[in-house]
């Protein structure tokens, strides 16, 4: 491959919040599918960025994203919109082109293991009505950075962007319980492309250390997209490394999912 075809892409991901992490994963993921061979295409983090390497240029991979974006919907499961049933709203897939199918809330306490700590919405939140809503707060943009920074007020989250709603949370309650969701900043990109890694990409079971608590891993030499997923789960092994820490927070308030979100992530020894 002639080096001079590949382009370098730098986004400003911050490593330490979650939706960031889940975001360079479905990134890495979109150029892996689109790179032939893939073997070419290299991403890592340094210096307060997300770096890609790849065929893609800034402005394909912002047109990929988008396309995955729009492709987005929640199939519920069955007897959730019936009520006959012990199904619950976010009981379903998420399915998207091409060939995208994964759920992330799912608990498998039933069959001896642990619930999922990607589950933090509260019970008034339903998938089918909030991923439309989330993709009709994304308009196109001249460019990825610009794309991913697009900013919406009052648009539910899916709890893993340390930035929504701090506000409320550090005084110890919910902007639902204050009744100021309209003054909660949401990230649509972000919360529609970390959700996609979320249920597809970066398995819960791999990332979890306990009830509430996950493990993740950031590297700063350049390895195979392809590798990115198995690399932030810490499944590699990379002298660059290192490792991230987060706990739901909200615990102290009560196990009310109104009140869980991922705060910004520690840096572990």
């Amino acid at each position: 491959m002639n080096p001079e075809s590949m382009h370098e892409i730098s986004l400003p991901l911050d490593e330490r919040n979650l939706a960031h992490v889940f975001t360079a994963l479905t990134l890495a993921d979109i150029v892996t599918r689109e790179s032939v061979p893939p073997a070419e295409a290299r991403c890592w983090w340094l210096d307060g960025q997300f770096h890609l390497r790849s065929l893609l240029s800034d402005a394909a991979l912002l047109q990929k994203s988008e396309e995955l974006v729009r492709s987005l919907r929640w199939v519920p499961a069955l007897g959730v919109n019936e009520g006959k049933i012990n199904s619950k709203a976010h009981h379903g897939i998420l399915s998207g082109e091409p060939m995208l199918q994964g759920n992330a809330f799912l608990s498998f306490v039933d069959s001896g293991g642990d619930s999922s700590p990607f589950k933090m919405f509260s019970a008034r939140q339903n998938p089918t009505k909030s991923i439309p809503e989330q993709i009709g707060m994304v308009t196109m943009k001249p460019d990825l950075t610009s794309w991913l920074g697009q900013r919406a007020l009052g648009v539910s989250s899916w709890g893993f962007d340390s930035r929504v709603g701090s506000h409320a949370y550090d005084l110890g309650f919910s902007s639902n319980d204050e009744d100021s969701g309209e003054l909660d900043p949401c990230y649509p990109a972000v919360e529609l492309m970390a959700l996609i890694a979320a249920c597809s990409i970066a398995p819960a079971q791999l990332w979890q250390v306990e009830d509430s608590a996950i493990e993740f891993t950031i590297w700063s030499e350049p390895i195979l997209t392809g590798l990115a997923p198995w690399a932030a789960a810490g499944r590699i092994e990379l002298k660059s490394s290192r490792h991230y820490r987060t706990l739901v927070r909200g615990a102290s308030y009560g196990k009310g999912a109104n009140y869980r979100y991922f705060p910004s992530a520690s840096l572990e020894p």
